[in-house]
């Protein structure tokens, strides 16, 4: 070979290697400003209202800490990635078993959130607990999950309840506005006693209230006229609700959680019920409720995880940002799954890694304000370890009304509580002396007025 052509073959040959270096080169830089992913998985049912506060909420709160720089792992950025996954769990166990095993295998999760309902949590725990996953249960409130953390804290320390437990805390809180309305019913219409329906899921998280809510009620003072338990996916309850007005109920606690809610309203303000409502109707937290009941929803009362009341620092940001990005206002769970995320950042970062056995100590020590007030978890050494603290101080509920298709908080209203109350549940003190600034106080329906006043 000619010496010219050997040295025209080096030198294409040198500018190869160069090239091939320049690529590799940037191909590293690439990679090392590459920011890597937390995964989460989101599980819910996400054709339910609660699916979609989970999802909306979730999305919100993990685009902000992205937007922030993420979450710090030793010295790396990570941003999260959510992973939303459809786990049917209001309605099939199964499905919501399959969910979880799809999150821990298949989406290879760093932690998983979820949680909604009972018997399909209790199923998720063991599948957590088998992978050895965090979980941060956004929903379910019944208390048979932390007694696991107790019972057998090296299995289930993997299981968070930022969202609380449905005892006699949260009772103190229902029974409370439950019987505030009742004293406005006593004054307005000069009833001495009251006459209430109970409406209550026909679900396991339900079972301990059901047990004692009649000698617990009629304790508080008033008249028991009888119990309704439809399931959560009832359609039409016309013939419970007809069996309320017939028993001349003049107040009705309502505590249900899917859609049977929808039919109980259109049932109540199509027959005419003269009976206030108070409780919780989850689907009627939706602010598309009144659109889909047709107004409907009318004086209807219901509790909230929160309100546009400033209930912490922040409670106003996260519910303005959430309605304006999503047309639609927060609901049960939004603010539980905002905390999760925000707690999962702070472990790891104090943990300096995604390793579950050494996040979950920094978990555990988590002390942070949320839009929902301030989330600690009891300790390991008490009697609700990872149990979110509900009360004064932290976490807490608010009341609201739904009044010509705006939702008004009435509750809490720095009213005396009743004595049966306070016997069982001394926590709730703090209600006598609690009123976030912006709440407004209760109306009755005005046909119910209308009717016990000719009587």
């Amino acid at each position: 070979m000619k010496p010219r052509g050997m040295l025209k073959k080096t030198v294409l040959l040198l500018i190869c290697f160069a090239m091939l270096g320049l690529f590799r080169s940037s191909l590293l830089v690439s990679r090392a400003e590459a920011v890597e992913k937390i995964r989460i998985p989101v599980l819910g049912p996400m054709k339910f209202h609660f699916g979609k506060f989970l999802k909306n909420a979730g999305q919100l709160t993990a685009d902000l800490i992205n937007e922030q720089g993420g979450i710090d792992v030793g010295g790396v950025k990570h941003e999260i990635e959510l992973i939303i996954i459809d786990d049917n769990d209001l309605l099939s166990i199964s499905d919501a078993v399959n969910a979880m095993e799809r999150a821990v295998s298949i989406e290879n999760a760093n932690f998983i959130i979820a949680g909604s309902r009972t018997e399909s949590t209790l199923a998720m725990m063991d599948i957590a607990a088998d992978n050895k996953k965090i979980f941060l249960d956004a929903n379910s409130v019944h208390p048979n999950q932390i007694k696991r953390v107790k019972d057998n804290y090296d299995r289930y320390k993997y299981f968070f309840r930022v969202s609380y437990t449905y005892d006699m805390s949260i009772l103190g809180y229902i029974l409370s506005d439950l019987d505030s309305v009742g004293q406005i019913i006593k004054k307005e219409l000069g009833i001495e006693k009251v006459r209430l329906a109970v409406m209550l899921d026909k679900a396991a998280y339900a079972e301990p209230f059901a047990k004692i809510a009649k000698p617990l009620l009629t304790a508080m003072g008033f008249e028991w006229v009888g119990m309704w338990r439809p399931s959560y996916a009832a359609k039409d309850l016309f013939a419970e609700v007809s069996a309320i007005k017939a028993g001349n109920a003049q107040l009705i606690l309502a505590v249900m959680s899917g859609g049977s809610g929808q039919a109980f309203v259109n049932a109540w303000a199509k027959l005419k019920v003269p009976a206030a409502i108070t409780g919780t109707i989850s689907d009627a937290q939706r602010e598309a409720f009144w659109q889909t009941t047709g107004g409907a929803a009318n004086y209807v009362g219901s509790y909230n995880s929160l309100g546009r009341v400033e209930m912490s620092p922040t409670t106003i940001d996260f519910f303005d940002r959430y309605k304006k990005r999503f047309g639609d206002q927060p609901g049960w769970n939004s603010p539980y799954i905002e905390a999760a995320l925000w707690a999962i950042k702070g472990a790891v970062e104090r943990a300096g890694t995604l390793n579950p056995e050494k996040v979950i100590p920094e978990l555990e020590k988590t002390d942070i304000e949320v839009a929902m007030g301030r989330l600690k978890f009891y300790p390991q050494d008490s009697n609700r370890p990872h149990q979110a603290i509900y009360g004064e101080g932290y976490q807490t509920l608010v009341s609201f009304q739904w009044r010509d298709g705006k939702q008004l908080i009435y509750y809490p209203s720095a009213t005396p509580l009743n004595k049966v109350i306070l016997a069982k549940s001394p926590e709730s003190a703090y209600l006598a002396k609690t009123r976030y600034k912006g709440t407004v106080d209760y109306v009755l329906p005005p046909w119910m007025v209308e009717f016990w006043k000719k009587k």
